[in-house]
């Protein structure tokens, strides 16, 4: 199986290993914008402590490159996605977001680690600063992103998971501790309310990083999960969603509504659009149910 081949068929894998995990979906206005660019620094800031899961295979060396850096080689939308869409010029590569929790520590969504036929630390990678930026064009057919090796971090264990039901998480130790980047800032009492501000940052159809914004939570319906409108994607399982006011940690994104709708007119996939409060919603799983997961890997860390 071939290199492009077999990114369409781990995209397909991801899609239904878990029912409606990859199901996202636009709501309002498309509040999508480049993260390393946005005119709010602090999604910047944000952004530097989230990364995404790239397969290894991916991973080229060549002598247009300096020693220290490593091509991420990339694929256009492994689907039929409208040309007039937004960002649908640009290239994917990671297939999942995660964000980091500890000096060696990310959290993900429980789906992004378990994968048909493949094993999340032996085929995949975690990279930092994946943005538009360092997407660059090289000779031959590929694309690629350039970044630092320093960016690249191999998985060292899945020391957690949980996929049951509506609980959907995993946590991921890195092969090292993380320079120069700081662990998000996590819920640690009381607990979301309906309506609070949202943002996610992630890599939305597996492109360079996004933010989100202009949203909040919709309802709150169990100890599990919350009910969402952020704007989120296939490739956002597993990212981060923020409380726009205290910019705390309230949530890993893992499921919502279908992704595209078919227009027979143009013959391609174009973005579902739902009015703010309409169809299912996104699932967060909520930061507070997994604290006690962390914690718990933390202090056996410890020991």
């Amino acid at each position: 199986m071939n290199r492009k081949s077999k990114t369409a068929f781990l995209f397909l894998a991801l899609l239904v290993t878990t029912i409606g995990a990859r199901e996202k979906v636009v709501y309002g206005e498309d509040s999508r914008a480049e993260v390393y660019q946005h005119e709010t620094p602090l999604y910047q800031e944000w952004g530097r402590s989230i990364a995404g899961m790239v397969e290894k295979s991916r991973f080229e060396k060549d002598l247009f490159l300096a020693q220290n850096e490593v091509r991420i080689l990339s694929d256009d939308l492994p689907f039929s996605y409208c040309s007039d869409d937004p960002f649908a010029q640009q290239q994917t590569a990671p297939i999942c977001t995660g964000f980091l929790v500890g000096e060696d520590l990310l959290l993900t969504a429980g789906h992004c680690v378990e994968i048909p036929g493949e094993d999340a630390c032996r085929d995949y990678s975690w990279v930092f600063e994946l943005d538009e930026g360092k997407y660059l064009s090289h000779a031959g057919e590929e694309k690629g992103a350039i970044v630092k090796d320093s960016s690249v971090y191999e998985c060292k264990e899945v020391v957690f998971y949980k996929l049951d039901g509506e609980e959907d998480f995993a946590i991921v130790k890195l092969d090292r501790p993380v320079d120069n980047r700081t662990p998000l800032d996590l819920r640690l009492e009381g607990a979301v309310s309906k309506r609070d501000p949202l943002v996610v940052i992630g890599h939305p159809l597996g492109l360079s990083q996004k933010v989100a914004d202009n949203a909040y939570v919709r309802d709150i319906q169990e100890e599990y999960v919350f009910k969402a409108n952020v704007d989120s994607f296939v490739g956002n399982s597993g990212s981060p969603v923020f409380n726009g006011n205290t910019g705390e940690v309230e949530g890993i994104l893992v499921r919502g509504e279908n992704d595209f709708v078919f227009d027979r007119e143009k013959g391609c996939e174009r973005v579902k659009n739902c009015a703010m409060d309409d169809c299912r919603g996104e699932d967060v799983m909520r930061i507070d149910y997994v604290m006690p997961y962390l914690q718990e890997v933390k202090s056996r860390a410890k020991k």
